[in-house]
């Protein structure tokens, strides 16, 4: 019985060993690909420069389109009783926007909303939706 089992295994050896010979399973090793510049002159005529030639296409600059503009932020002087909350309530509708303003206002500030002084200009910067 134990015939049996090494007659196939020594068949499976013996063509595994046979195709690896013949250079059926053997793998070949890649050309390295020639530099970009080298291959646009071999194909195109191209010399270098800043133009690619015709018929190849490249990297396109995007358009020269304007950057949007902010707003200019509104302006507020500080009265006696205002707090970040009141001003945010008042100019934003909405007193929890509070941040919004202590943000745009740091350098006054210094993140500290306990800073707000009677007097101080305050920048009110437009809020987008979200």
């Amino acid at each position: 019985m134990k015939h049996f089992l090494f007659v196939p295994l020594m068949a499976v050896a013996v063509m595994s060993f046979t195709a690896c010979q013949s250079g059926k399973n053997t793998k070949t090793t890649p050309v390295p690909e020639e530099p970009l510049n080298v291959r646009l002159e071999k194909t195109y005529g191209w010399k270098g420069g800043r133009t690619l030639p015709d018929g190849v296409r490249g990297y396109q600059p995007p358009e020269n389109k304007q950057a949007a503009v902010p707003a200019p932020a509104e302006s507020y002087t500080v009265v006696k009783g205002d707090t970040l909350w009141s001003i945010a309530a008042r100019k934003y509708g909405d007193g929890h926007k509070w941040t919004v303003l202590l943000d745009a206002n740091s350098n006054v500030l210094r993140g500290n909303p306990e800073k707000l002084k009677e007097g101080m200009l305050l920048a009110i910067p437009p809020v987008t939706a979200k």
